[in-house]
């Protein structure tokens, strides 16, 4: 679940991978890295799924291997939180010590954006007809519409303009700082719920039904025009 998660905000990841470091091989959960940012980033996580609390030997023996792998950041991740002494032994290090849901929250911008991002990609054949500029950019294609199709077309449009406009790639800045502002998007997030008439149990509900929807919409717009019309993606 953490590689799936790492992988999701574009990091490239493998799992039980063994590691060389200045004192030999060693085994680690998942090995996470990202040379698309700079400067790159590589990270360690030990993922601890123990019925018990991790002792603060676990964090030493952590911190070695971390530093011996040269890693500019190690995460334990704890189903049942620490014992005493464990965070006092992760103090002014690279070690950051976690539950389950508190990683998710703090890697959250980056996954929002990252989705945010990927969603737009997958969704821009959807984007291509309910977007900005058609049906003039496939004018010649339209004005071939019979006035039955015409309103079909109508229909389509709006059963589906919802869910282009929610898959467009919204970077939800602030405006006086132009900084992500996780208050805008959360408040776009209830949007959506409110315009579909929906609960959405969490945000990759929200993106899975986004990606689901806009592939039956492209199905449907592509059965309309008898063929496959599609404009570059320029985001």
């Amino acid at each position: 679940m953490t590689s799936k998660f790492m992988t999701e905000i574009e990091y490239n990841c493998e799992i039980e991978k063994d590691i060389n470091t200045v004192r030999g091989k060693v085994k680690v959960d998942v090995l996470a890295e990202n040379n698309k940012i700079s400067p790159p980033s590589k990270i360690l996580f030990e993922c601890k799924y123990w019925d018990s609390a991790i002792p603060k030997t676990v964090i030493h023996s952590f911190r070695t291997v971390v530093s011996d792998f040269g890693a500019n950041h190690g995460f334990i991740i704890s189903k049942n939180g620490f014992q005493k002494g464990s965070f006092d032994a992760s103090k002014n290090t690279n070690i950051t010590l976690l539950t389950w849901s508190s990683f998710l929250e703090y890697f959250k911008e980056n996954w929002i954006k990252a989705m945010t991002k990927q969603v737009n990609i997958l969704n821009h054949d959807l984007l291509t007809y309910t977007g900005a500029g058609f049906p003039i950019f496939f004018k010649s294609d339209y004005n071939y519409l019979t006035k039955e199709e015409l309103l079909i077309y109508d229909s389509l449009y709006n059963l589906y303009f919802n869910i282009a406009f929610y898959s467009m790639n919204h970077e939800y800045k602030d405006l006086d700082t132009n900084e992500f502002d996780l208050i805008y998007f959360e408040r776009n997030f209830l949007k959506a719920e409110k315009d579909f008439r929906l609960k959405f149990n969490s945000y990759e509900d929200f993106y899975n039904f986004l990606v689901i929807n806009a592939k039956q919409g492209v199905q449907e717009f592509d059965k309309l025009f008898n063929k496959k019309l599609r404009r570059k993606n320029n985001s």
